[in-house]
């Protein structure tokens, strides 16, 4: 999909190779039998019916056994009609439908609805001690807050030196994840970009630790230690520095991410303090010291 043909695109993505080795198979079909030989294939079904929305006579049978490339047809031809169902796809590449102007530029013609008390918290709340009950097992449910409540972090409370700095995780816009970083067009771009690939230090932190635009640098936790490149800005606050994105990757099988950027995740300590009760993520607020690399 892009905002400027004035047309949303669909496609499809075509195996590599048409029989895949001995017993290699996809993912999907894994899981898929791992489902059936447990007995729970019908309910799977169920549930792409309504998470794909598909509609009758597309709609899977829960009796029936079907194969990924037909539950592929059924879903193009529910979502697009008949006559565009896999083979379609495989002999035309891509389908488009033409977009409106309030689909093309949606900001002026949503009215939003920002929450402030969530209730759903707390029936949420409910539920869980309710299961935790049942298990015997004591759990601290006091997150589950209807109005929202801001709780520092361990880190914050941890200034032990030398561990004197924060470092912060931010994204960058032509960038998700990891998963873009094997794309050699943004990698180029992030090359060129002046905090994609570096340590953004403070220019007063910089100077007080004798770090100059462009040093290598190593920025140590208590749980692991990251070199990269200094970039001195005034973008950053003195006591925080930051690194961007997931980078610095080390795998043989990228050859186009490997060995660029800064593996925030290394920095990070694992325990079960750090972990958010409600959402289970891992908090990613971490103290650290810097200098420049031996």
């Amino acid at each position: 999909m892009t905002p400027h043909t004035g047309h949303f695109y669909w496609g499809i993505r075509q195996p590599a190779v048409e029989k895949p080795m001995g017993q290699a198979r996809r993912w999907i079909d894994v899981l898929f039998e791992l489902a059936d030989r447990i007995g729970f294939l019908g309910d799977v079904y169920q549930l792409l019916n309504n998470s794909l929305g598909l509609a009758d006579p597309y709609k899977l049978d829960p009796k029936a056994r079907y194969s990924m490339e037909e539950i592929y047809d059924r879903w193009a031809k529910s979502e697009f009609g008949p006559g565009r169902g896999i083979e379609w796809f495989k002999k035309n590449g891509y389908h488009k439908v033409p977009r409106s102007v309030e689909e093309k530029y949606p900001g002026p013609f949503i009215r939003p609805r920002f929450p402030i008390y969530y209730e759903n918290m707390l029936r949420a709340k409910e539920s869980v001690s309710k299961v935790a009950a049942q298990l015997n097992y004591q759990l601290d449910t006091a997150d589950y807050q209807a109005l929202p409540e801001w709780k520092a972090c361990p880190a914050y409370h941890d200034g032990t030196p030398p561990y004197d700095l924060y470092v912060v995780n931010f994204k960058l816009p032509f960038h998700s994840l990891s998963f873009t970083t094997q794309n050699p067009w943004l990698s180029d771009l992030a090359e060129h970009h002046p905090y994609a690939y570096k340590i953004l230090i403070n220019t007063e932190t910089a100077q007080r630790k004798g770090i100059r635009d462009g040093d290598e640098i190593a920025v140590e936790s208590a749980a692991g230690k990251v070199k990269g490149v200094a970039k001195v800005t005034e973008c950053i606050h003195p006591e925080v520095v930051g690194i961007a994105g997931m980078f610095g990757s080390w795998a043989m099988g990228k050859p186009v991410a490997k060995g660029k950027g800064v593996h925030f995740n290394s920095l990070l300590p694992i325990s079960l303090d750090r972990i958010d009760p409600i959402s289970t993520g891992v908090d990613s607020c971490i103290r650290v010291k810097v200098s420049r690399a031996a």
